[in-house]
């Protein structure tokens, strides 16, 4: 934790934190701490900790975890690998909600195609996108999976819960449409702010031939109310083109 207490970034993100969660009686935070892989394949533990700790020493709003896997093994198998992270959310009171089994609101107004959002995200009074930082490698090209990608995986383009898809196979119908996602959701954020934060101290790299091919240290720690600019500083750090 100390990684993060210590990153001359942190007092800065702490301030944002305890101004907006201390004005707020629901919390909404979307991060992909329940995935397979380790930290920074996945979101860190320890900073997920203290983001919830500096939440937790100015407010008792209701706190929801929102994932987002729909395959119904896949999620049974990822609560039962991470029974430290359950008890965690259990001490602090956070709620772990399912995003696709959750009622949708629609959102049309001003949007390429309309959006379906679960209804814990839409009603929150403050919504926090917590990511980790990968770069996936495809021969030649590579291509930066942050918080758009983040907030993809609970920003439907239809009303049912995807129960039949694994998130992959999730992200890779969602690509299809990632030019008019990226607009429309920096539309949404408009009546729907989020402030988002992008753990960048550590990277994670994979290519065509593994999942989990190595992991570099940047020392980013990124946070704002404007995703698309993170995802950008981002970019420029690590020297990838927007596609």
């Amino acid at each position: 934790m100390d990684k993060y207490k210590n990153h001359d970034n942190w007092s800065q993100i702490a301030n944002k934190l305890t101004a907006k969660s201390s004005a707020a009686s629901s919390i909404a935070i979307k991060s992909n701490l329940l995935g397979s892989a380790d930290y920074p394949f996945t979101t860190s533990v320890e900073l997920h900790e203290l983001i919830i700790e500096t939440i937790r020493s100015v407010s008792e709003a209701e706190l929801l975890l929102i994932e987002s896997e729909f395959n119904d093994a896949s999620w049974s198998q990822l609560l039962a690998d991470k029974p430290e992270v359950i008890s965690y959310l259990k001490k602090h009171s956070v709620k772990l909600v399912r995003a696709n089994k959750e009622v949708k609101i629609v959102v049309d107004e001003s949007l390429i195609a309309p959006l379906y959002i679960p209804k814990s995200w839409y009603d929150a009074q403050l919504r926090i996108n917590i990511s980790n930082v990968v770069v996936n490698k495809h021969h030649s090209e590579r291509s930066l999976h942050s918080s758009l990608l983040n907030l993809a995986t609970i920003l439907y383009r239809k009303d049912n819960d995807f129960s039949n898809f694994s998130k992959k196979d999730y992200l890779a119908a969602a690509l299809f449409d990632l030019k008019n996602l990226d607009s429309d959701a920096q539309e949404l954020q408009k009546s729907l702010p989020i402030l988002t934060i992008v753990d960048g101290v550590e990277v994670g790299y994979t290519d065509e031939h593994s999942p989990y091919t190595h992991v570099e240290k940047l020392g980013s720690l990124l946070a704002g109310e404007d995703f698309n600019a993170i995802d950008s500083e981002l970019r420029s750090l690590l020297n990838i083109k927007k596609r």
